[in-house]
């Protein structure tokens, strides 16, 4: 079960995960109040624990401008969050990176999941509004997805059995209001977040035994 923390900023949460080793952080360089520049990108990379992989969040960007970010940043993975096409996601593919789909369940609405990617992400009606998926409402991928919108600690082991999930997206769920009055990402929210997916991991493995 993939692990991602997304809207890395600082250099605490940094540390934090090089800690706790989630398979993938997120830098996100799309308008959000985790938006990070490109320099401040660099320098949290460089001192990320190499096995964790780095992702780069974009939307609706020039497609030059995310070439640009994924060679100076060296981003192992390239998440595209806006209405980035099969034409523009072909003009990625020299890039020899991962590329990743995001795309909000609404009420109603039919999902495309026929996107040339590697992964496909589904994300809650209102991505960063902590609402999650309702899976109740018709929503059922017939291909392997990452689950986003409205997971933390307590509610991700619900999520983990679901068909065709492969991994989980975490951002607002694993923050805390610091001393300054912003959210930031809280070391022990992220622990148990991590623990109980591997935990969860585990527990299935077992029980193929």
């Amino acid at each position: 079960m993939l692990i991602k923390i997304c809207g890395i900023t600082e250099e605490s949460e940094v540390e934090y995960l090089n800690e706790l080793t989630p398979d993938y952080i997120g830098f996100v360089f799309a308008e959000s109040k985790r938006k990070v520049t490109i320099e401040k990108a660099i320098r949290l990379k460089d001192i990320l624990n190499k096995n964790i992989k780095v992702v780069g969040v974009f939307k609706d960007l020039p497609i030059e401008e995310v070439i640009l970010v994924s060679k100076v940043v060296g981003l192992d993975v390239i998440q595209l969050h806006g209405k980035e096409d099969n034409d523009y996601i072909i003009r990625l593919n020299g890039l020899n990176r991962e590329i990743w789909k995001a795309v909000s369940v609404k009420k109603g609405e039919r999902i495309n999941e026929h996107y040339n990617v590697d992964k496909m992400i589904f994300d809650g009606p209102q991505p960063g509004s902590g609402k999650v998926i309702n899976f109740d409402e018709g929503f059922n991928p017939s291909k392997e997805f990452i689950i986003s919108g409205g997971l933390n600690p307590d509610n991700v082991v619900g999520f983990l059995a679901i068909s065709n999930v492969i991994g989980v997206d975490v951002s607002s769920g694993v923050e805390e209001l610091n001393k300054e009055g912003y959210f930031k990402k809280d070391y022990f929210k992220l622990k148990k977040f991590i623990e109980r997916v591997r935990s969860y991991e585990k527990s299935k493995y077992k029980g193929k035994i």
